[in-house]
């Protein structure tokens, strides 16, 4: 059973709670990217920083002399997961969600995300696989415990 660990990038774009939000966007505008994940010096996972929650924020300050200058002001949550979730837990929630990626964090820091694009990858090399085989097979996918049993 494939696992989150497996699709996991490692390197990944994050920034700092303490970054101007202005050159937060600049960042993510240069990296075709909607958000990020925030995280300390220690890799301690924060939180995201995503542009819908920037617009909020900003749409809410429009009015104030005084809006919100750091990252750390307008961090949101998002759904984090660790490296054991199984890949149908994985489709489940991209398919139950708007989010493009899944931050994965254990003991408190950050791992890596694993982004919807990457699981559509994997699924498409999955399915050229079953159909290049000499022998028709189908792609089988089952959730089961550690024990081996099915759930």
């Amino acid at each position: 059973m494939i696992e989150a660990g497996e699709l996991i990038s490692t390197r990944c774009f994050t920034l700092l709670p303490e970054m101007d939000i202005c050159r937060a966007v600049d960042m993510l505008s240069k990296k075709h990217l909607c958000g990020a994940p925030v995280v300390d010096r220690d890799r301690l996972y924060l939180g995201a920083f995503c542009e819908k929650q920037l617009m909020s924020g900003w749409i809410s300050d429009l009015y104030s002399q005084f809006p919100p200058s750091r990252v750390q002001s307008m961090l949101t949550t998002i759904p984090t997961v660790t490296r054991s979730l199984n890949i149908l837990e994985i489709l489940d929630f991209f398919h139950h969600s708007c989010l493009c990626r899944l931050d994965v964090v254990e003991n408190g820091k950050f791992v890596g995300v694993i982004t919807r694009k990457k699981v559509l990858r994997f699924l498409k090399s999955q399915i050229i696989a079953c159909k290049s085989s000499a022998k028709p097979q189908r792609i089988y996918l089952s959730a089961s415990d550690k024990d081996g049993g099915d759930l």
